[in-house]
């Protein structure tokens, strides 16, 4: 059969195609594109690769939403979040393949069945202060680091923060690109990410860039309201996701 960028061209088209359908989504809600794609990646490479190969498409995709947003950016709510999360995602990067993804797994549904169960069965609105939104940043840099993903996390702190809509999505993606961009030496120096597999990266980054562009219509369209339901829809798929994948291991 034959294979480029070292997978076979049906494979490579396939994952051309989910990248494109996946950050499309994630550029409308702001979110997901990694949770999305990682159960089809792990068709094909082991976990803590797949988590290394999706740096540059989550990092330019970031790029592109904070360019085409920047003028909603939240510079308060940036740093702040930032302030913890940056240097922890750092210092957990070289610990990817260290810890059982079993485990995160199941700190992240927690996370997520507590936000979720506080809005809907206790109908108590999560607030996020100032504060709590610079110790938001541990589990932000402790999930980034590890798992490749600080979506869940990052969408509970920022709704309760106060964030919607294109507010939500440009200050979002400017944090993400200092938590993408920290985590490569990690992965370089692990060997996760090597010159063996960056175009094949690469590849991937460039496939999921249409999809800001592609996203910006359904944006004009959604109402605040319909926005944090979709988000919150979002988040419990990804619990749900999840948790079949514990079930399993």
């Amino acid at each position: 059969m034959t294979e480029l960028l070292g997978l076979p061209l049906g494979w490579l088209v396939f994952y051309g195609a989910v990248m494109l359908v996946a950050f499309t989504i994630a550029s409308t809600l702001g979110m997901g594109g990694p949770l999305m794609v990682m159960p089809l990646l792990l068709l094909q490479f082991e976990a803590a690769t797949a988590v290394a190969l999706i740096v540059p498409v989550i990092w330019v995709n970031n790029v592109g939403r904070t360019l085409l947003h920047h003028h909603h950016i939240n510079w308060e709510a940036v740093w702040r979040s930032a302030l913890l999360s940056v240097p922890l995602t750092l210092a957990a990067a070289y610990l990817t393949s260290e810890v059982p993804d079993t485990v995160l797994k199941i700190l992240i549904i927690a996370l997520i069945v507590y936000a979720l169960a506080s809005r809907y069965l206790f109908k108590v609105e999560l607030k996020v202060g100032k504060k709590g939104l610079i110790l938001w940043g541990i589990p932000i840099g402790i999930f980034t680091g590890l798992m490749g993903t600080s979506g869940p996390p990052m969408a509970i702190a920022y709704k309760g923060y106060g964030l919607v809509l294109r507010h939500f999505i440009a200050t979002f993606s400017c944090v993400q690109i200092a938590l993408q961009l920290v985590r490569l030496p990690g992965y370089w120096t692990s060997g996760l990410l090597n010159p063996g597999n960056l175009p094949l990266a690469l590849y991937f980054a460039l496939c999921g860039l249409p999809g800001v562009i592609l996203a910006k219509p359904f944006l004009h369209r959604i109402k605040p309201e319909t926005f944090r339901i979709g988000i919150d829809i979002l988040l419990g798929l990804i619990a749900l996701t999840m948790l079949i994948d514990v079930i399993n291991d």
